[in-house]
């Protein structure tokens, strides 16, 4: 049996501050050494980088940390770590490194230690990547996010000066956020937590909470305010489409994540949110009701379902086309299809469903046609107009007119102090 990695002390979680037992890998790759003890590297500051092949961003940070290590030359050593538990095999790692060279031009010079067991249970973590730094004295410093992996943080630590990280605290996203293994989950007949700021230590997502099947409660992580209330919405307005969502609110860029990508890191530390909510089983069909109330009392916003004559587009049919009603193929969607975009088999729900999220539409459709059967639709290309809709339209005998029609929409306002 081949052993990847051994450790001379223990595998237990290291804590901040505590020396790092001896580690010797021996399943290395991009590597002259057949072997890497990390006492040869005292005098060094190290930085492990645990990454995965299907991780995207891990993948995109290596022409950065390329470029840190050859900056810093032999102050430093930044190892890439691919865990067992990745299931990446040795051929997936290196096709990452040649898929980079091949894109690029240029290869990655950092090694790579392949299979890790031990420096994983070591350094315990839930998301990548994740960055573990070692002192030139063998310490353990800091496990961070890829912002404190610069290099002013990296400058400051080998002059020795004082550096705040940014540690990053991996939670269970299958607990109640923030609570502990102490919590008597099963008794537990409320519970809430509400965060501001983007938490490193949390994936971008949610997650029900359920007892017995019943779902009673909501996790919602990393997520900007219009996620929150829009999700809630989903569940107690499931037909409302995103244009029924009414910002109405002094600054809107506040409450979604901004498109620049240079933007998001300062944005997401201020303006991103984590909610657990969890209410009692009996009140399970009251979940979204309560989560809507919490988030308007704590979020400084409020948020409600108002009636309001709105400008909209109606699709109407004028019932003389046959080439509408569906023949009875597979079900297929390729509406969002650039070329050629078709749809087979469907209802005509979910074809307004397409148009109100189509983004040549500003404004929200109702449908006033009708019909009741399965519908077939093919457009020559992809119209980048309502006026291009409408041409394609008309051979089905459909068509999109701008009308006013009183409707339920969802109006966020901030909230009254």
């Amino acid at each position: 049996m081949n052993v990847f990695a051994q450790v001379s002390e223990t595998t237990n979680e290291l804590q901040v501050g505590q020396p790092v037992p001896e580690i010797v890998f021996k399943h290395l790759f991009n590597s002259t050494n057949k072997q890497l003890k990390l006492s040869d590297l005292k005098g060094k500051l190290v930085i492990l980088d645990f990454w995965a092949s299907w991780c995207g961003p891990c993948v995109k940070s290596f022409p950065k940390l390329d470029s840190i290590q050859a900056a810093f030359g032999d102050q430093l050593q930044i190892i890439l770590v691919n865990s067992k538990r990745s299931n990446d095999s040795d051929e997936k790692v290196k096709s990452v490194y040649e898929g980079w060279r091949k894109k690029t031009g240029k290869a990655i010079i950092l090694p790579s230690i392949l299979q890790d067991t031990v420096a994983t249970l070591l350094f315990k973590h839930q998301l990548l990547p994740h960055y573990v730094w070692i002192s030139a004295e063998g310490k353990y410093l800091a496990a961070t996010t890829a912002e404190d992996v610069n290099k002013a943080t990296i400058k400051a630590v080998l002059e020795g000066v004082p550096v705040v990280f940014g540690n990053k605290k991996d939670q269970q996203p299958e607990q109640y956020l923030f609570s502990s293994h102490d919590l008597p989950a099963k008794g537990v007949q409320q519970y809430s937590v509400f965060v501001k700021g983007r938490y490193p230590g949390l994936p971008s997502g949610n997650r029900y909470r359920t007892t017995d099947g019943i779902i009673h409660g909501r996790s919602m992580t990393n997520s900007s305010m219009y996620e929150l209330y829009q999700s809630v919405l989903q569940h107690l307005e499931p037909g409302l489409t995103p244009r029924q969502f009414l910002l109405e609110v002094k600054d809107p860029a506040l409450l979604n994540i901004p498109n620049d990508e240079k933007a998001i890191a300062a944005w997401s530390k201020e303006h991103l949110y984590s909610i657990d909510v969890v209410v009692p089983v009996a009140r399970a069909k009251e979940l979204y009701s309560i989560m809507l109330d919490y988030l308007n009392l704590y979020s400084g916003y409020k948020g409600e379902i108002v009636r309001r004559k709105m400008p909209c587009l109606l699709l109407t049919w004028n019932c003389d086309s046959v080439l509408l009603k569906s023949k009875g193929a597979k079900r297929i969607d390729r509406l969002r299809a650039k070329e050629r975009p078709f749809l087979t088999n469907a209802s005509i729900k979910s074809f307004v469903y397409f148009l109100n999220e189509f983004d040549v539409l500003s404004l929200p459709v109702i449908d006033e046609t009708g019909i009741v059967f399965s519908i077939d639709l093919q457009f020559g290309k992809r119209p980048a107009s309502l006026a291009e809709l409408n041409v394609e339209l008309k051979k089905y005998g459909l068509v999109l007119i701008e009308a006013e029609r009183e409707m339920k929409v969802f109006a966020l306002k901030e909230a009254e102090k």
